[in-house]
């Protein structure tokens, strides 16, 4: 009987020991406190590898404990819909910059999931396209595949109205069941066809969607701050300038 208690005692303080050192190292990897969690979301996997099968009485063995942490995009993955204004006053050099932007942005996302440009969303992520100009259009859902999003933002061209309520609907489909779901609704005018945009975002934010919103040129400011989330410092763009529009790209892609 006293041999089953000192083993039973053994595994108990081994069992603690090990738990003991999961926490220390998690506390390391992770922070100190709630705080920084909360601030940098992420996850943690690992395993554990033990050097023998038989510990003697009072003998000790080598336990092997691998941690990976991942944070931001690469261990929150997302689900994230562009959704481009192509309406007729786009023509020329506006819809050129913003396709490098948006092409830029794509290169961010595949960086940021796995550390590599290498064509793949990783981890989990997407990214699709939807454009409008009097009407919207899917030109590429959901995919962990960056070079069909950019072949879907380098194959679009102007022509029509400004249908941004139509384009936020028809975003909002494709990511209603995501855990993570992140819009970027870009235009260079004011709505004047289709669904009410203010009355599409509310519901899409309403539904948890993170919503990301950029204005170029003649934009009413008062509507496109209403559609983005809060805060609106860290969700609104407005600019004049097309130039502007790489950086602001590669700014909320930073943010995600």
């Amino acid at each position: 009987m006293k041999a089953n208690g000192d083993f039973y005692n053994r595994s108990m303080i081994r069992s603690l020991t090990v738990a003991l050192s999961l926490a220390l190292v998690l506390a390391m990897v992770l922070g100190t406190g709630p705080v920084m969690a909360e601030e940098t979301p992420g996850t943690v996997t690992g395993n554990k590898t033990v050097a023998s099968n038989d510990i003697p009485c009072d003998g000790t063995t080598k336990v092997t404990l691998t941690l990976e942490g991942k944070t931001g995009i690469a261990g929150a993955p997302a689900d994230i819909m562009l959704v481009l204004d192509r309406s007729g006053s786009m023509v020329g050099s506006p819809l050129a910059a913003l396709k490098n932007a948006a092409n830029k942005f794509v290169d961010k996302i595949d960086e940021g999931t796995d550390g590599s440009l290498d064509g793949t969303i990783a981890n989990g992520s997407r990214i699709g396209v939807v454009s409008f100009d009097s009407s919207a259009s899917l030109n590429q859902g959901l995919t962990s595949d960056a070079n069909a999003v950019k072949a879907a933002i380098n194959g679009l061209s102007v022509g029509g109205l400004t249908a941004v309520g139509d384009g936020i609907n028809l975003a909002q489909a494709q990511i209603a069941s995501s855990a993570k779901p992140i819009m970027i609704v870009f235009t260079d005018g004011v709505s004047n066809t289709g669904a009410d945009p203010d009355t599409a975002a509310s519901n899409a934010k309403a539904a948890d969607t993170e919503i990301y919103s950029i204005g170029l040129g003649s934009v009413d400011v008062g509507k496109v701050t209403a559609w983005a989330s809060d805060p609106k410092l860290t969700h609104v763009y407005i600019t004049p300038d097309e130039d502007d529009l790489e950086d602001i790209f590669e700014a909320i892609g930073a943010a995600i």
